[in-house]
């Protein structure tokens, strides 16, 4: 009976070289908590955090070879960064981080990204940022591992690691885990490039293809990015947001019952220009119109290279031509989407031609202000 005692004394003694983690991990969640109102799903997302962090460490703690202190920090700092990314998300959304977040972000590119921040971010993600890094540096110096008992105690660590896959398998808790979104999105949105490219590389992936009309006709698709009907004063808003709609309605079939394909631009835009036969991606409507005899062009006023080439752009790349003006000068602002206008003009000047035409505008991404002259 002594000796069970001192076997869990001596396991509780033990227990406390994970305490920094755990103080990390709620002093995070309060930061959270004192610039946003109380939400349940942050519990579970301080529990998953903790359950995570405590696996990791338990893991190294029972498996290291020649493991210095220093790597030890190195992944605590990596969960701090970590942290700090998915509560500023949930900060500005008021939601969970997702695979949709990450695309988006494989997906920008740094004009696009520093007007995102710059029109969402204010004071108090800032104070949570630093809260954060209070939270991980002040666990750190008083309750870091090198503070407590070196030894290892392998039943504590095979009880900890235990419970922290426990925890971990639950679907309730991994979909919180950012590592876990990071890795998951990203083999994701590789097996959507592949299945781009494969779509790209057929000349011809539909067959018995033949136009209604062969007399020479012109489609121009607008995609207006960022645009929501919300807005569109032609669609009951308050505002006259679209008096030069407004003068030729009588021309205009409006849709009332369209829903997005997606949560983020990229995914619907994908959607939309593509063609699947149940699962299997078929072939895009750039293809399509190719096969019907049509001249296609893809007009862009969006960079066409985020981290990676753009899904979108590779959908782009299929037509007949395809120019992309704005090339991205993080340094300026982003050039107007009139800047289109002229090529469009010179694309409409051949009369003799069927042909489709896809203008991709910069729309009514944020900051408003960079995307119409003063005038």
């Amino acid at each position: 009976m002594n000796k069970l005692i001192a076997h869990i004394k001596e396991m509780l003694y033990a227990s406390m070289r994970f305490a920094f983690l755990f103080t990390a991990c709620i002093g995070v969640f309060f930061c959270e908590w004192a610039v946003s109102e109380f939400s349940t799903t942050r519990v579970v997302n301080l529990i998953e955090n903790i359950a995570f962090s405590c696996t990791l460490f338990a893991l190294f703690e029972l498996f290291r070879l020649r493991m210095r202190l220093g790597w030890f920090k190195v992944i605590f700092y990596l969960l701090m960064v970590s942290s700090i990314v998915e509560g500023v998300y949930y900060l500005i959304f008021n939601a969970e981080l997702s695979s949709s977040a990450i695309f988006i972000a494989l997906d920008t590119n740094t004009s696009e990204a520093s007007e995102f921040l710059n029109f969402n971010l204010n004071n108090a993600h800032l104070i949570y940022v630093l809260g954060v890094f209070l939270s991980f540096f002040l666990s750190w110096v008083f309750l870091s591992p090198s503070k407590k008992a070196s030894q290892k105690n392998y039943p504590l660590l095979i009880i900890v690691l235990a419970l922290g896959v426990i925890l971990m398998i639950k679907p309730k808790i991994y979909q919180y885990n950012f590592p876990y979104v990071l890795v998951n999105s990203i083999l994701e949105y590789n097996r959507e490039q592949k299945t781009l490219n494969d779509i790209h590389e057929k000349e011809n992936p539909f067959t018995n293809v033949v136009a209604l009309n062969q007399t020479p006709t012109t489609h121009v698709v607008i995609i207006g990015e960022s645009t929501s009907r919300l807005h569109f004063g032609m669609y009951g808003y308050k505002r006259n947001t679209t008096p030069k709609l407004e003068e030729i309605k009588d021309e205009i079939h409006l849709f009332e019952d369209v829903i997005s394909g997606h949560t983020y631009t990229v995914g619907s835009l994908v959607k939309a220009l593509t063609i699947k036969k149940g699962d299997n991606y078929v072939g895009n409507v750039i293809q399509l119109f190719k096969q019907a005899g049509y001249k296609t062009y893809w007009l862009s006023n969006q960079p066409p290279i985020g981290i990676y080439e753009t899904l979108v752009t590779k959908i782009a790349l299929s037509a007949n031509h395809s120019s992309f003006v704005n090339l991205e000068n993080p340094s300026k602002k982003t050039s107007f989407d009139g800047v289109l206008l002229p090529e469009l003009e010179q694309i409409l000047k051949d009369q003799k031609s069927k042909k489709i035409i896809f203008m991709h505008l910069m729309g009514t991404h944020a900051k408003y202000a960079f995307r119409y002259p003063e005038s």
